[in-house]
């Protein structure tokens, strides 16, 4: 079943109840990030305990601008300048080498040219069911969805940059 977006209480549940009888519920629900999924339906309405439930996992994305083949620009950053932007150390190389944007005619001077999908999947496991059901501050829940393995929208960002597909700029502007 697709449900196009959930704005209100009564598509909510609509949409938790046809889960729970068994139906594969596929929405949109505009959040920060994945388990603030949680905290958003339960402030709609939805029990905490069929919140829980009914949720098998949330995926949060955003989309950020890729930068230009032709044209990004290689340097090396300075450590506090990755410790500033909280990018992970333990990602790079000594020396590793970064790109940012530049600008030429084939990105109409931009220094970017298309988009890439930064992605957070939190999958639902007994331990977030019961912080649901005690509904657990958002906090709570992303500390226990990143123990349970979740990567978080900027710890994919950041290894997109490490890969040289876009620039910490980019992710600083497109992550809360």
């Amino acid at each position: 079943m697709l449900v196009g977006e959930i704005r209100d209480q009564e598509t909510a549940n609509i949409a938790i109840e046809s889960a729970l009888t068994g139906h594969l519920v596929l929405s949109t629900l505009h959040t920060n990030d994945a388990p603030s999924s949680i905290s958003r339906l339960i402030e709609m309405g939805v029990e905490p305990f069929l919140v829980g439930s009914a949720l098998d996992a949330v995926l949060a994305q955003r989309l950020a601008r890729r930068l230009c083949n032709q044209c990004k620009e290689p340097y090396t950053p300075t450590a506090e300048a990755l410790r500033g932007s909280g990018f992970p150390m333990e990602s790079l190389d000594e020396g590793s080498t970064l790109y940012r944007a530049k600008g030429c005619n084939h990105c109409s001077n931009t220094g970017y040219r298309g988009r890439l999908a930064i992605h957070e999947l939190m999958i639902v496991t007994e331990e977030i069911e019961l912080l649901a059901v005690e509904r657990a501050a958002t906090e709570q829940l992303t500390k226990a969805a990143i123990a349970a393995g979740m990567q978080t929208l900027r710890h994919d960002g950041m290894a997109k940059v490490a890969m040289g597909l876009t620039s910490i700029e980019e992710i600083m502007r497109v992550v809360i």
